[in-house]
């Protein structure tokens, strides 16, 4: 199956690349923009400041345009080269850069942008920084269309509705599997006695013909009867073709070429003059209907059309003549040029009666020269049939030629006397037109002649070369055969190497251009093979002969018996429960089958192996046949068995409407990839349908089998494209889930900024001034937030599968919990190097898991989709090599975190503790508890064997 995927348009991340450089510009530091604003809002003149932004949102507008002036160009290229997808998706982007939405103020991206300008030079910094983001909304949105970026909800939604058609097409397919069984359990128990022992009988009748067949084969096999009478059928057949070669080279005489070649001038030249004829003829035409039309003009008309029509064919004539030298064509244009210039200056009635007369005297002339032409065409024909005729009566390749010739002439003749007593212009153009034809049908039968002539040699060569391989491989297969021992098979090979042997000399002088002596090989060639042949008919009567008589007889009276089982057999066809139809095949195969049966005992009976072994295997294939008929054509025959089967028809009909429901259904999806023709599987229901009303139960069985395949190769397809939707969630969920992180760790790196800023302002302090408590508790409240940020993400992530990135955020969200309580109160305002350090081991951690994430995206975006008859691909949102490494990640930093404790806090070989530096230890503890957990969890997913000595619950 070919597999088609969801499109992502390439030419978006060249695009992309320029939006990504206005978002970088638009989100740049705007601190300058309200500083240099404070003069122009005071009344003083527009600052360097403001002039320089001011330019700088001008050449964003200009970059807008220039990107607006590429995607049209793309989008006209591509709907040019056929690539509607992509160029639907440019002209959506196009519109939406002229879209005024209320959200950007009912204003266009450039619009936007003037306005921005407008604002920065005016001194009005917040009202610019609004535009601005609105700017950003905007470009984020044409973005999104660029890239076919569905929302997450669209195509979960999509996703769903494709897995309920998926479900209900396999619940289907499952209907239509059990409708089979159903119908197959109908049409056993439909058959009756009769028709159950008529089609065991068959079987039967077949298993004990293929008994006897081989039989026959083994006891010709071991014999070498069979290996006998394959080498004389082939025999027979080069004995043929050396016989047709022997005649050829008999009848090739090299010396005959030039004699032939005395035809084709003689030919020529008839041909010439016909078409010399033919061409002042057609002149003579048009002169003549250009006189009567000059009479017909009326006197204020002029004749200027007749004279263009004779000017338009006199350039064509001239122009032949300039190209051939043809005397007729230089006649035609002559006479055609004249009357076209008469015509021309023809400007009284008398000059016009003039013209048309002139017209008629130059339409004589060539008529009288055509027919001058038309006699020394039949002189060149009567020449090249005078010289033809001697050659005609030889019995060589040249005679055959010249004969040849010699009826096309003949042919050529006839329709030139035809001509000349033809009673209308029509019908003596008709004939002169077939005495032309004939006459190129004389020069070509010349060239294949010549042609002939030229090749002989090698012709024949070749020949006799094939044929002496044919007669040595045939030897050898003498020599290797279980008749090799046989009397007669050594004269045999001994026949058939002179033979080869014989060619080969023939092949060589043929080749030389000697046909004495090729013909003489070749003739002691043919008389090798004929003696061989004898031989070998004198092995096969030996062998023949020394077959046990008895074991001979016996094979020949079973076949004959299975002949007579077979007549009886067939006898009892209409008593079956099949359709009349149908009981007329089967008993028309089973005669076929007796009679196959008869010719193969009467050969056996005459020691024809090989021919009874071929005609015991047509009784079998008529023995076939007529069990598939049998089969075929039960039919119901209670009220009860018909009711079954109309029970069944309906279940049919119900499983195709069911069908064409789901065909509009899955076509209302609207999908971009190309989508199974439920319509085809709810026809071959229909078909089946009525073959099951019709009682047909086979025809039934047929069809509904067909039904399924269709239906499960739909299913396969939608299922294919079920997983790239799946494929394609995953990755646009990574997608939000990457930028929620990268939106949290800004956020958090902020609120860290904020952290050791308020503690630089407490220093010396013994207590947190109110100022001071103020600060904290708004970083804890915005660290809380972030906490159940990080809780709602890490169960997402939990949800579909990914343990260890759902755990990172999981230790994110405890410690934002533990920083935001340390924040507080209820940790004493704490800001000091402990709750730097754990911002710092959140900050750490969303770093890994945005790392990750962009690796896992890029990934995605890099590899070709997997082929559609590969294993399914991993439905897990990351995979396990991506967390496994994350998780060595986070071991590694539990290890470092542990060393440093011990580096820095001595104290903990001794039996007291602080509280606090206890709860750090237990904290990672707990840490490195969960990381062996995930990986025990691993371990038994991916059927890993535990370490040796280890053993987990």
């Amino acid at each position: 199956m070919t597999a088609h995927h969801i499109p992502r348009p390439w030419f978006a991340r060249r695009l992309g690349a320029a939006l990504l450089a206005l978002f970088a510009a638009l989100s740049a530091p705007t601190t300058p923009m309200a500083a240099a604003a404070a003069p122009a809002q005071s009344g003083a003149v527009q600052t360097r400041e403001q002039a320089t932004l001011a330019e700088e949102q001008g050449l964003l507008r200009r970059n807008i345009l220039r990107l607006q002036e590429g995607m049209a160009v793309l989008a006209g290229r591509f709907e040019e080269e056929g690539r509607t997808s992509a160029a639907e998706l440019l002209r959506k982007g196009l519109a939406r850069l002229d879209t005024r939405d209320a959200e950007m103020g009912s204003l266009t991206l450039e619009e936007l942008m003037d306005a921005s300008k407008s604002d920065i030079r005016t001194g009005r910094p917040n009202a610019s920084l609004d535009t601005q983001e609105k700017i950003i909304k905007g470009l984020e949105n044409l973005l999104a269309i660029l890239m076919d970026r569905e929302g997450l909800e669209t195509i979960e939604e999509e996703l769903e509705e494709l897995r309920e058609i998926t479900a209900a097409l396999r619940e289907l397919a499952d209907d239509e599997a059990q409708l089979e069984e159903d119908t197959a359990e109908l049409r056993q128990d439909s058959a009756n006695e009769s028709q159950q022992a008529l089609e065991a009988g068959i079987e039967e009748l077949a298993e004990q013909q293929r008994e006897l067949l081989k039989e026959n084969e083994d006891a010709a096999r071991e014999s070498g009867l069979f290996d006998l009478e394959k080498i004389l059928a082939e025999l027979a057949e080069l004995r043929r073709d050396q016989a047709i070669d022997v005649e050829v080279i008999e009848s090739w005489k090299p010396g005959d070429r030039p004699r032939l070649e005395r035809l084709r001038p003689w030919l020529e030249a008839a041909r010439e003059d016909e078409t010399g004829a033919e061409r002042l003829e057609q002149a003579a035409k048009r002169l003549r209907d250009a006189a009567r039309a000059a009479r017909a003009t009326p006197a204020d008309e002029d004749l200027q059309g007749v004279a263009d029509e004779l000017a338009k064919a006199a350039e064509r004539e001239e122009r032949h003549s300039r190209a051939s030298g043809d005397e007729a064509a230089e006649k035609a244009a002559e006479a055609l040029s004249k009357s076209s210039e008469e015509m021309r200056s023809a400007a009284s009635a008398d000059a016009r009666t003039a013209a048309a007369e002139n017209a008629d005297q130059r339409a004589a002339e060539l008529e009288a020269a055509a027919e001058e032409a038309r006699a020394a065409a039949r002189d060149a024909r009567e020449e090249a049939q005078r010289l033809a005729a001697p050659i005609a009566k030889e019995r060589t390749t040249a005679g055959l030629t010249a004969r040849e010739v010699e009826a096309a002439l003949e042919r050529a003749g006839a329709a030139s006397e035809s001509a000349e007593d033809a009673a209308s212009a029509e019908e003596r153009m008709e004939n002169a037109n077939a005495a032309k034809r004939a006459t190129e049908d004389a020069i070509g039968r010349l060239d294949q002649g010549l042609e002939s002539q030229a090749r002989m040699g090698a012709t024949l060569a070749g020949s006799q070369a094939e044929a002496s391989r044919r007669a040595a491989q045939l030897g050898q297969a003498l020599e290797h055969s279980a008749a090799e021992q046989t009397p007669g098979a050594g004269q045999a090979r001994e026949e058939l190497s002179a033979a080869s042997q014989a060619m080969q000399r023939a092949a060589s002088e043929a080749r030389s251009q000697s046909p004495q002596g090729a013909a003489q090989s070749a003739q002691e060639a043919l008389e090798s093979l004929e003696r061989a042949a004898q031989a070998l008919a004198d092995a096969k009567a030996s062998v023949a002969g020394e077959q046990d008589a008895e074991a001979a007889a016996s094979l020949q009276q079973a076949q004959a018996a299975l002949a007579k089982q077979a007549s009886a057999l067939g006898q009892k066809a209409q008593q079956g429960s099949m359709s009349p139809e149908a009981s007329q095949s089967v008993q028309e195969a089973m005669e076929q089958a007796q009679q196959a049966m008869e010719r193969a005992a009467e050969e056996l009976s005459e020691g024809e192996r090989s021919a009874a072994a071929s005609s015991q295997r047509e009784a079998l294939a008529a023995l076939g046949e007529a069990r598939d008929k049998a089969f075929e054509g039960v039919e119901p025959q209670t009220p009860e068995e018909q009711a079954r089967a109309e029970e069944l028809a309906a279940e049919q009909e119900r499983i195709r409407e069911q069908l064409l429901a789901l065909a509009r259904r899955n076509e209302e999806r609207e999908s971009p990839l190309a989508q199974p023709n439920l319509e085809q599987a709810a026809k071959s229901a229909g078909e089946a349908s009525e073959s099951l009303s019709s009682g047909d139960l086979d025809q039934a069985q047929e069809q509904e089998q067909k039904t399924e395949q269709e239906i499960r190769e739909a299913l396969e397809q939608l299922e294919e494209e079920e997983e790239q939707y799946q494929q394609l969630r995953q990755e646009e969920l990574l997608f939000r889930i990457a930028e929620e992180v990268q939106a949290m760790l800004e956020s958090h790196r902020e609120l860290m900024q904020r952290t050791r800023n308020a503690h630089a302002n407490r220093a010396g302090k013994s207590r947190a001034s109110r100022a001071d408590r103020l600060r904290l508790r708004n970083i804890a409240r915005e660290e809380t937030a972030l906490a159940l940020r990080a809780d709602k993400i890490g169960k997402a992530i939990l949800a579909e599968g990914s343990l260890v990135f759902g755990e990172i955020l999981v230790n994110v969200r405890d410690d934002l919990d533990r920083i935001a309580r340390n924040l507080g109160d209820a940790g004493n305002y704490q800001s000091g190097d402990r709750l730097q350090a754990l911002q710092e081991d959140v900050e750490n951690a969303l770093v890994w898991l945005e790392e990750a994430l962009r690796q896992e995206l890029d990934r995605r975006q890099s590899e070709p989709p997997p082929p559609s008859d590969g294993p399914p691909p991993d439905d897990k949102l990351v995979p396990d090599v991506a967390e496994l490494k994350l998780l060595r990640r986070m071991e590694l930093e539990i290890i470092d975190r542990t060393d440093q404790l011990v580096e820095l806090h001595p104290e903990l070989a001794e039996e007291t503790i602080d509280p606090i530096l206890l709860e750090d230890i237990s904290r990672l503890a707990y840490r490195h508890q969960r990381i062996s957990e995930l990986f025990q969890a691993f371990r038994r997913r991916l059927g890993l064997p535990d370490p040796e000595g280890l053993e987990t619950d």
